[in-house]
């Protein structure tokens, strides 16, 4: 029979086996989600380019694709949709898998500039924000996961930025905690100092796990209980009185085992200089030890 200390080892074990399953979990989890906004990013790069050639031609071509015939479906144009389809995921794929199924009611086709248009108005952000201006403020309000994305949201948005600009943007709107604990390595490139702040980041996530609450003290009710007390000043003389006549110290009734005073009170003894050393302390007496005459011849006195 396994004794408790090798109980506590086999839970310790598979605690641990648990946390390190999280884990994984987690990271894996996180690398799915890193995978989507990649995969999202370089459609939008794709559109964003598209967008640029269209707007430099003449307004005919698009609307010469847009009304084009069903003969046309393999296209350039029409591959390209399908290329930037097959590779949405999530919440991209459940906006195209509707977006199709509408068109496909309405008979329409979805050429490449309908999808392009489609795409901006549903994750695009309006003309008026100011990329370079929101990058240059960003700041981790919540947490690192949605700092991380926010921050490559607006790199594709920008141009003109150096790497070294980049990077020193992204510490510099990290939580403290993080950027403290990444700051000594230096990264020289966005990709390393994002690499360095998901380690931290995950780092944390495990300390935090890990520490148990500590119940907090209640200090203001004990406070308040004290302060509901009420202090009574008692002299030497009180309190001799008081036992004589077998009175409570609290209260004016008569004391017995198990009373309770109606109102709590808080007793303060007052004590006489010079009392305790003469009636407290007794005069020590010193006998000369002394045998009995029985004691010596064995017998008892009874």
């Amino acid at each position: 029979m396994a004794s408790n200390k090798e109980r506590i080892e086999q839970l310790e074990a598979g605690i641990g086996s648990i946390h390190d399953n999280v884990s994984r979990i987690e990271m894996g989890m996180a690398d799915k989600f890193q995978q989507l906004e990649t995969t999202l990013h370089r459609v939008m790069e794709t559109v964003s380019i598209s967008r640029e050639e269209v707007v430099g031609s003449t307004g005919g071509r698009r609307r010469d694709n847009h009304h084009s015939g069903r003969a046309e479906n393999k296209t350039p144009g029409t591959q390209k949709v399908q290329y930037a389809a097959y590779h949405l995921e999530d919440e991209a794929n459940e906006w195209w898998q509707a977006t199709k199924r509408a068109y496909a009611e309405e008979e329409a086709e979805i050429t490449w500039e309908v999808f392009e248009e489609e795409l901006w108005a549903r994750f695009g952000s309006t003309e008026c924000e100011d990329f370079d201006e929101a990058l240059s403020k960003i700041k981790q309000a919540g947490t690192f996961r949605d700092y991380q994305r926010e921050f490559e949201r607006l790199v594709n948005k920008v141009q003109g930025w150096t790497q070294k600009a980049l990077v020193g943007t992204f510490m510099g709107g990290l939580h403290p905690s993080i950027a403290d604990g990444i700051r000594m390595f230096r990264p020289k490139s966005l990709k390393e100092a994002i690499s360095l702040a998901r380690m931290k980041d995950e780092q944390l996530q495990r300390q935090r796990r890990t520490q148990p609450n500590t119940p907090q003290i209640q200090r203001n009710t004990q406070q308040n209980s004290k302060g509901s007390l009420t202090t009574k000043r008692l002299s030497w003389e009180e309190i001799r009185k008081k036992r004589s006549l077998g009175l409570c110290f609290s209260c004016d009734e008569r004391y017995t085992p198990g009373h309770k005073c109606r109102q709590p009170q808080l007793l303060l003894m007052e004590g006489e200089s010079g009392w305790e050393a003469s009636e407290m302390e007794e005069p020590l007496v010193e006998q000369e030890p002394e045998i009995s005459l029985y004691a010596l011849a064995g017998w008892s006195e009874s």
